[in-house]
């Protein structure tokens, strides 16, 4: 039996539970929400919430909760924010053509000692967002 390769960044962002497929969904889902004015970050968000929840739920043949759906969502922002802190700090080039993040290597263990999820950018730049 052949399995897909993993990327570095699988370990970091997905997990049994918010597979990659299931991951993108949510996000795609949200992002649509965000443009029609209805999900706004850093907010009291439970309409989106539930309605996420359903159409996973639905489309998946899974059973999250509203506290799953949005602890997905928190850390998905988290994710987020990271990342753009990561390609707007000093010296950092983000190659949008490659989604490559070229930082030294001081900026690098710096991220790491703070931020142990930048090390899935080590790589590849955001699968998400960018």
């Amino acid at each position: 039996m052949v399995f897909p390769q993993q990327s570095p960044q699988d370990d970091y962002f997905y997990s049994l539970m918010w597979s990659k497929a299931i991951t993108e969904a949510l996000v795609t889902y949200l992002l649509t929400r965000q443009a029609a004015g209805t999900w706004v970050w850093d907010s009291n968000n439970l309409p989106s919430i539930i309605d996420a929840r359903e159409y996973l739920n639905s489309t998946f043949n899974t059973d999250y909760t509203d506290i799953e759906v949005l602890g997905r969502a928190k850390k998905l922002r988290s994710q987020y924010n990271l990342f753009n802190h990561m390609i707007s700090s000093s010296g950092v080039v983000w190659d949008q053509e490659n989604n490559y993040v070229h930082a030294t290597t001081e900026q690098w263990k710096a991220w790491r000692e703070v931020y142990p999820m930048s090390r899935a950018y080590t790589f590849h730049g955001e699968p998400l967002f960018a």
